[in-house]
């Protein structure tokens, strides 16, 4: 789902002749699957590795780090909509 918008963005982003909008849509986007696979997702994969009588002491650190990658994506997914949604005023 979110490839599939992240696609739809780009095309979106052809459309405009506002290059400093694509930019910003492109890079948010980027960022915001790298973030997700690069932050999230392994706290993810290593959360299922536990069993539920052994919870390691550090636990709250990988949910702070889990929140946190999801916060900044929220941010970029905001940003993104915000700049595409401009773009054409702008013009």
């Amino acid at each position: 789902m979110a490839s599939r918008l992240n696609v739809q963005l780009g095309f979106a982003a052809v459309r405009t002749s506002n290059m400093k909008t694509e930019l910003q849509i492109s890079s948010g986007s980027a960022h915001n699957l790298w973030r997700f696979w690069g932050v999230v997702q392994p706290v993810n994969a290593e959360m299922m590795r536990w069993p539920v009588e052994a919870i390691p002491q550090d636990w709250t650190n990988w949910r702070d780090r889990w929140e946190y990658g999801h916060a900044v994506r929220a941010g970029l997914a905001t940003a993104g909509l915000g700049a595409l949604t401009l773009s054409p005023v702008c013009d």
